[in-house]
């Protein structure tokens, strides 16, 4: 990342065709998790060792299968949450160890049942903001996690405007920065806003 230049082909693939997953990770490794491929929710979690081309390995499966999920890690730890579902959007944070095989546990659960939401993280704490509720509802909210400790997200505030279908999230330690998307404000339309918060993530 320390200089510009095109991508290059890292001569691995994850397990199948998919739109729709997240990925995390920690210094060494690179997970990749969900999607939609090619009719159903995929569970399949794949890794690859960062500085290793050519190989990429399952990693598991997610307990709850999904796509459209948000995603934060710690230096430890990878979370997933939310995720697409007809006639229901998926309320459950799940988690697993980035060092270890295995498949992921349920951490607990977001405020609200939802999809689309971006997510940003400092080593300790996950933040889940705003997403799609089904039925076209924008939630308007972000709520935030310790990584360390398992149990239910936490309200924390409220986004400047709703949207869902963000384009992830970049954060440090103080502050989490997310930026365009779709938003129901107005008549339905994509925006190019950046927003950042900082309270959350101290």
């Amino acid at each position: 990342m320390a200089s510009q230049g095109n991508a290059i082909d890292f001569e691995a693939d994850i397990t199948l065709n998919t739109i729709g997953s997240v990925g995390g990770g920690s210094q060494t490794r690179a997970c990749f998790a969900g999607g939609y491929s090619p009719d159903a929710q995929d569970a399949d979690m794949t890794y690859v060792n960062i500085m290793t081309l050519g190989a990429s390995f399952d990693f598991g499966d997610l307990f709850d299968g999904g796509y459209t999920m948000g995603s934060v890690n710690s230096p430890t730890r990878i979370l997933f949450a939310g995720g697409g579902g007809s006639p229901q959007r998926n309320g459950d944070i799940q988690f697993k160890n980035i060092s270890s095989d295995g498949n992921c546990v349920k951490f607990g659960e977001l405020t609200q049942q939802r999809a689309y939401c971006a997510g940003t993280c400092n080593p300790t704490r996950g933040v889940f903001h705003s997403g799609q509720v089904y039925g076209g509802i924008f939630y308007k909210n972000y709520d935030y996690v310790t990584m360390a400790s398992e149990g239910n997200a936490t309200d924390f505030g409220e986004v400047l405007l709703p949207k869902a279908q963000m384009e992830g999230g970049g954060s440090n330690a103080t502050r989490g920065v997310y930026a365009g998307g779709y938003t129901p404000t107005p008549s339905g339309s994509n925006t190019n806003q950046i927003e950042y918060e900082s309270d959350c993530l101290h």
